[in-house]
């Protein structure tokens, strides 16, 4: 009896059809993978946003410290979480996490990371934003963002649903908040775009959630400081960036500068 066998043809048919399927499929796989982290970074920044809320509501409204560093925080305050430099042993940046004035109301060390982080010694990748009681460079705050309104109680609060706390950098080499610049359309920290150009972020009514970059020069920004695969040609003013106004408003609460006057730069 002679035996049916395929033939190098229908082999090749079968390999090209299952190509096409990995090609259809993986592209699938690896979205559903990347939505379902960005929901656990979500769901992290709530719980955040949540530990936030009670510390204020435990201390008469007055807003946690947003910097990390002791030594810039007012009198008698204590860093949310104290700083870790990323040579630090994942010990001692579990310790700085647990001294921290959050702990007590948020310990679950899982919950200040994001596992799109390619850094997987780094615990900690949120940072609180300048705007809210996290005083930048220390006693040079006023000179370096003249007039920028620091918001120290949650009572000083507008449209809370609008204002951010906290904000996916992505590292921690901070020592303090994550920041922008209040009386020019410019960019101080960078963008994150850890999640497919898109960012995470919660807010001071107690909800997060994403935010899809627009501008492309926001992405290109994001993605040369997440790798620097390449230094993109950024213009240093952008007063037309739509992503730019947006966090100013989020941080600052407005803009400390009129965009007209910006238009031809």
């Amino acid at each position: 009896m002679k035996r049916k066998a395929f033939t190098l043809i229908e082999l090749l048919v079968v390999i090209a059809v299952i190509a096409l399927l990995l090609a259809v499929i993986t592209p699938a796989l690896r979205m559903a993978k990347e939505r379902a982290i960005r929901v656990i970074c979500l769901n992290n920044q709530k719980q955040l946003a949540t530990g936030w809320l009670m510390y204020a509501q435990h201390n008469q409204e007055k807003i946690v410290y947003g910097g990390t560093l002791a030594s810039h925080a007012p009198k008698g305050e204590t860093p949310w979480t104290h700083w870790s430099a990323a040579a630090s042993t994942e010990y001692q940046q579990a310790e700085d996490i647990r001294n921290g004035a959050l702990w007590p109301y948020m310990q679950d060390l899982t919950v200040y990371r994001c596992s799109a982080g390619r850094e997987t010694q780094i615990l900690r990748n949120y940072s609180i934003v300048d705007g809210l009681n996290s005083i930048m460079n220390g006693s040079n705050w006023q000179t370096t963002m003249p007039g920028a309104p620091l918001i120290k109680k949650t009572t000083d609060l507008r449209n809370t649903s609008a204002r951010v706390i906290f904000m996916d950098e992505g590292g921690t080499n901070s020592t303090e908040g994550w920041c922008i610049w209040y009386q020019f359309p410019r960019w101080w920290d960078a963008p994150s775009v850890r999640h497919d150009d898109v960012t995470t972020l919660s807010f001071a009514d107690g909800h997060s959630e994403p935010r899809q970059w627009e501008d492309p020069v926001t992405i290109a920004l994001g993605k040369y400081m997440e790798d620097a695969t390449a230094n993109p040609a950024v213009p240093t003013l952008q007063p037309k960036n739509p992503d730019l106004s947006y966090m100013q408003i989020a941080v600052w609460g407005k803009l400390g500068y009129n965009p007209r006057d910006f238009d031809s730069q």
